[in-house]
């Protein structure tokens, strides 16, 4: 997970490295439940770039937010609903409606700590 690191700094985006690592770790264990899931697998795990994607939203939202911004809320919210959970949804195509939507919201609650 070195590429969220490495594009905070690119970016110079002011993200503490606590938040970081509690992201990080957040995204290792949901690639673990991901892994776990018989339905998926391994094979399965949501790419490094994909979880990358939440310091591109930090820095969008940091133009048009007037107060403080919590990394780990909004940005991690939004890379939930517009880049992790499309994809997550697909990988379980063909799934009854009520169960992919069960395992969806496990897999949401391992990665968004509200």
């Amino acid at each position: 997970m070195e590429h969220v690191t490495a594009k905070k700094k690119d970016l110079q985006m002011n993200i503490s490295d606590a938040d970081i690592e509690t992201f990080i770790n957040r995204c290792e264990r949901l690639n673990k439940e991901v892994s776990a899931m018989p339905e998926l697998g391994e094979n399965y795990q949501v790419g490094h770039t994909f979880f990358a994607e939440v310091v591109d939203i930090y820095r969008s939202l940091k133009g048009v937010h007037s107060g403080r911004l919590y990394f780990l809320k909004q940005p991690v919210n939004i890379l939930w609903e517009i880049s992790i959970k499309p994809i997550l949804q697909a990988f379980l195509g063909n799934m009854d409606a009520d169960s992919k939507r069960d395992k969806i919201n496990d897999l949401q609650k391992v990665l968004i700590n509200d």
